[in-house]
């Protein structure tokens, strides 16, 4: 059974308030899924890479931890970073 993305969409939208947030299932075919979550937010300021990576798994920790979520990719910027990328 596919994961409502709608529950992680509000679980990182209260924790991190982002200006863009993408969330895609790369695939689920019964051994969990394979989320990609790309999230640009002021909450990650002063936050190296891993920092960033490590607050994002936290709120993926349960669904983690009992294999309905198999891999995470995170992509996680501050607002500063991500304007810099666009330019």
């Amino acid at each position: 059974m596919a994961l409502d993305l709608s529950i992680f969409e509000a679980l990182l939208q209260e924790k991190f308030t982002p200006v863009v947030l993408d969330i895609s299932n790369d695939d689920d075919t019964g051994c969990g899924a394979k989320l990609r979550v790309k999230i640009v937010s002021d909450a990650f300021l002063g936050m190296n890479r891993l920092k960033r990576a490590k607050a994002v798994n936290a709120v993926f920790k349960e669904y983690l931890d009992d294999g309905r979520v198999h891999a995470l990719s995170v992509e996680a910027k501050d607002v500063k970073q991500y304007d810099e990328t666009k330019a």
